[in-house]
């Protein structure tokens, strides 16, 4: 299945249409929804992707090709290739932009490796060589000041806090962290205080701090999620936490509590879905499933954190 972010959320790329809010049903869209512009060609198995801060990128990670592509986008979203495809370490899984726009950083489950990356106009150029990780990494993200990056590895049941040098290179924090079992998505919320993962194997999702080193603190003790659970995303406003559990085909809410704990706020049913992502403003979730179903699915949050879907699933 091809693990997308939310300018590339299913194999067909995906746009949010024009902001025509419907009051009264005379509009023909929704905030929102979305409409489907056209289709790409990527390399063998595309897995993770990430927009850099700019929205002028898409950069694809390409898992059984081992590649990695990166795109320009057009105003209307259109895509357009920049350059051949690099060569990667053995099945990229996962790439995350840092917020200034200068780096990415991407995961290589099959090598164990995590390699940074400058951005510029003519794509990616790797930094230096990759750094050996736990055993599999399957998630990375990076903080919101630009100054960490975390990468948690499936197998060892770990996850590594690397500070980001000026040249955008890797330095691990200290220890590798013990997780639960199998961890894989991996999230910071817009503040910065705190990061969140699942454990797939654990079907559990813990919250930690995140100290002024960027080394991380767990925050009490693991809640339990859904079957499965393999992505999870902060909204914009800091407030709530979604997970995707891909074997019981849930999306799970929860809140953020003042000390960054979370709290369940309850499920919607979305058959084998893989991942999610929030829109800018924090008003709508927008979420995939696996190549069984290939679909794309857009909800509305509510007040309290709640999603409610918006209309039907398009096919991707």
């Amino acid at each position: 299945a091809a693990g997308l972010s939310l300018a590339s959320l299913a194999p067909g790329i995906l746009s949010v249409t024009p902001a025509l809010l419907n009051i009264d049903g005379a509009l023909s869209y929704t905030i929102g929804s979305l409409t489907s512009i056209t289709t790409y060609a990527a390399g063998t198995a595309p897995q993770g992707s990430a927009v850099d801060p700019t929205g002028n990128y898409l950069f694809v990670a390409n898992q059984t090709a081992a590649t990695l592509q990166a795109y320009t986008i057009a105003p209307n979203g259109a895509l357009t290739a920049l350059g051949s495809a690099l060569t990667t370490g053995t099945a990229p899984y996962a790439i995350a932009c840092e917020p200034t726009g200068r780096y990415a950083y991407l995961v290589n489950e099959g090598s164990s490796t995590v390699q940074a990356y400058s951005i510029g106009t003519a794509g990616l150029t790797a930094i230096g060589s990759a750094l050996a990780t736990g055993t599999n990494p399957e998630g990375v993200c990076c903080d919101p000041s630009g100054r960490f990056a975390y990468v948690t590895n499936f197998t060892s049941g770990t996850v590594q806090a690397y500070s980001i040098g000026a040249t955008g290179a890797l330095t691990a924090v200290g220890a590798a962290v013990t997780t639960g079992t199998n961890p894989e998505g991996v999230a910071c919320d817009p503040s910065g205080r705190y990061l969140y993962l699942v454990n797939n194997g654990g079907n559990t999702i813990q919250a930690y701090s995140i100290g002024s080193t960027g080394a991380l603190t767990a925050i009490g003790g693991t809640v339990a999620t859904g079957t499965g659970p393999l992505w999870v995303v902060c909204d914009p406003t800091g407030r709530y936490v979604y997970v995707t559990n891909n074997t019981g085909g849930t999306i799970q809410a929860y809140s953020i509590g003042s000390t960054g704990a979370v709290t369940s706020l309850g499920t919607v049913t979305l058959a084998s879905v893989y991942k999610v992502a929030c829109d800018p403003t924090g008003r709508f979730v927008y979420a995939i499933t696996t190549a069984t179903t290939n679909n794309v699915q857009v909800y509305t949050i509510g007040a309290t954190g709640t999603l409610t879907a918006l209309g039907a699933a398009l096919t991707a």
